[in-house]
């Protein structure tokens, strides 16, 4: 024989500072890839590769992906925005 409860209330989370809730992602949105690498001449992008470091903001060219630019380092992985979207990449590894 199974008991009937009821379903309790969630608490309603007002801690934010804005007070129009918590949003699930600060960081904040990659640019445009058409805005950022769509205008820039092809003798400006270095080409990818895992052994080489990357800093944030550098122009790469992808054999796969294309033209992108590095949005965010994190240790050895880089966010980098293709035309396609945000795509994790390795570098300054060994293969």
């Amino acid at each position: 024989m199974s008991i009937h409860r009821p379903k309790r209330a969630a608490a309603r989370r007002t801690d934010s500072p804005t007070g129009k809730g918590s949003s699930a992602s600060s960081a904040p949105k990659p640019p445009k890839w058409k805005d950022v690498v769509a205008d820039k001449p092809d003798g400006a992008f270095a080409a990818y590769a895992q052994g080489e470091t990357f800093e944030k903001d550098a122009l790469l060219a992808h054999s796969k992906f294309g033209k992108g630019i590095v949005v965010e380092v994190d240790g050895n992985k880089l966010h980098v925005l293709f035309e396609e979207g945000v795509r994790k990449l390795l570098h300054g590894t060994t293969s």
